[in-house]
């Protein structure tokens, strides 16, 4: 068991979900349930109580189609902040 288990303050529900946020990258911007138990090694019940919450609340998309999710425009509100914060953000121009 690691430490961040142990830690009584450490919300393991909202760190799976970040989890599953962190699953997308530029070659894989849409992704199924199946690949986020490949990748995560959560069990199927736990990933897809996840990913429909996080498709509830904005963060994922749910493309009945084809039964996928996409990142959904709050995530980037959640970067935006540190990316204007950074000290070339406001010093280097165009």
């Amino acid at each position: 068991m690691n430490a961040a288990a142990q830690d009584k303050q450490f919300a393991n529900t909202l760190a799976r979900g970040l989890e599953l946020l962190m699953c997308f990258t530029p070659e894989q911007s849409v992704l199924g349930n199946k690949e986020f138990v490949a990748r995560t090694g959560l069990d199927k019940a736990t990933v897809s109580r996840l990913a429909y919450t996080l498709a509830q609340l904005g963060y994922l998309r749910h493309d009945k189609a084809i039964g996928k999710y996409r990142l959904g425009a709050p995530v980037l509100s959640m970067g935006y902040p540190l990316l204007a914060s950074m000290s070339c953000a406001s010093s280097c121009g165009p």
